[in-house]
């Protein structure tokens, strides 16, 4: 994964802009882990994800599994 986060509060809100590439669902896994660490490092209840520089082979394959990785891993941390 060739991916670089910046964070920052702004007006109130965490603005977490990305950019770089995902080659599969694991590193689209491991992005929202990483998302997940910045959101609670944070502690932010208004966040807004930048994601315009960043790129996804994405399927609807991908987006199922990614769905399902959120509901199963990551529910008690309130991205599921």
């Amino acid at each position: 994964m060739n991916i670089t986060i910046t964070s920052k509060i702004e007006d109130g809100y965490l603005l977490i802009e990305v950019s770089g590439s995902i080659a599969d669902v694991e590193q689209l896994e491991e992005l929202t882990v990483r998302f997940n660490d910045e959101i609670a490092k944070f502690g932010m209840k208004k966040i807004i994800i930048d994601e315009r520089k960043t790129q996804f082979p994405m399927s609807v394959e991908h987006s199922v599994k990614i769905v399902e990785f959120l509901s199963r891993d990551l529910p008690s941390h309130g991205l599921g």
